[in-house]
């Protein structure tokens, strides 16, 4: 159960790391705001740990269905920029699909996290595709969202 609220902080995370190599201002923006989204929800299923399942599976649903929404903004943005953003396009939409049903199912007789693996899953898979995707593609000097290696990357 730990690892539900993991899987959304590890999610804040990559959007940090994303975040300070980004280089366009308004993908930035949209990674701040679901990496405090993340958080929030890391800390939210955490509670619907303790508090019931069904609070937990519904944080994580709000949580899927925002993140996915966010994720799909910002690939959608970089698209003509910078390649591999198929699998985040598909990721993200997923995302928010995936999250109506987790919504749905918090509101069942029993909620449980079974029907949360197969989206884990299929978010690391993705999360793994794109991240060869935008390796293989990278230029010569540049890291895997397109920045100058050796610049600065605060955000």
């Amino acid at each position: 159960m730990l690892l539900l609220s993991g899987y959304v902080a590890w999610d804040a995370c990559a959007n940090l790391i994303d975040m300070r190599r980004a280089q366009d201002g308004q993908s930035v923006r949209w990674q701040r705001l679901n990496a405090g989204l993340s958080v929030m929800a890391a800390l939210g299923v955490a509670a619907g740990l303790v508090l019931g399942m069904a609070l937990a599976v519904g944080v994580f649903g709000a949580w899927a269905l925002g993140s996915g929404l966010l994720q799909l903004t910002v690939a959608v943005g970089r698209r003509r920029t910078s390649k591999g953003q198929a699998f985040m396009i598909l990721s993200g939409a997923q995302s928010a699909l995936a999250g109506l049903f987790f919504i749905a199912v918090a509101l069942t007789p029993r909620p449980g996290i079974a029907q949360i693996a197969p989206y884990a899953a299929f978010g690391g898979l993705y999360f793994l595709l794109a991240a060869g995707m935008l390796v293989r593609w990278r230029q010569p000097g540049q890291d895997s969202v397109g920045a100058t290696l050796g610049s600065d990357m605060t955000a």
